[in-house]
């Protein structure tokens, strides 16, 4: 979706069920990036 749209979606959890939905994980640490990573998920 986002991509069709050109929109960027932003979303904060710390289940990491849900994250796997996302196309790109970027996890923080004491409010520092410690880990930016793309998802090996399939197309949705």
């Amino acid at each position: 979706m986002n991509q069709k749209l050109k929109k960027t979606i932003i979303f904060v959890t710390h289940d990491q069920d849900i994250a796997r939905f996302a196309e790109r994980q970027i996890k923080l640490k004491d409010g520092l990036i410690i880990e930016d990573s793309l998802s090996r998920r399939s197309n949705l």
